[in-house]
């Protein structure tokens, strides 16, 4: 029966770090690592812990504070390059960037948004993206 299991879980794709509550970064094409996440208080924390010390935090919420996702997240550096192109499918998204000004285009409900922001090495820079829920304008 435990080997059953065992292959249930695997067939799952739950590893011995999903079961034990770790979350896993990816790495995109330009070798970024990110996490997207923050569904539920447990994911948000663990989150803050695991992945505190990346250089960018993006949150994306609808004004008045509730918790959005599936948000088309895109971040430039400088010189124009795509330093990340993810769907963030949770209201929270860690980017691990070297220092240096940033570009973030978001869209959502048919809407764009831009920001700039400068990440520093020292600590973690965080920004939010308010969207109007659609029909309600920015």
């Amino acid at each position: 029966m435990k080997n059953l299991f065992t292959v249930l879980l695997l067939g799952l794709g739950l590893t011995g770090a999903a079961l034990a509550g770790e979350l896993l970064a990816r790495t995109s094409e330009t070798g970024i690592r990110y996490y997207v996440g923050g569904v539920g208080i447990d994911q948000r924390e663990a989150l803050a812990e695991q992945f505190g010390g990346y250089s960018l935090r993006v949150e994306v919420a609808e004004k008045g504070g509730a918790y959005t996702a599936d948000v088309l997240m895109r971040i430039y550096a400088a010189d124009g390059s795509k330093q990340l192109d993810v769907l963030q499918n949770g209201p929270i998204l860690v980017a691990d960037l070297p220092p240096g000004q940033y570009r973030l285009e978001a869209e959502q409900f048919g809407q764009q948004q831009t920001k700039k922001v400068t990440v520093k090495g020292d600590r973690q820079t965080r920004i939010t993206f308010l969207w109007a829920p659609p029909g309600n304008g920015l």
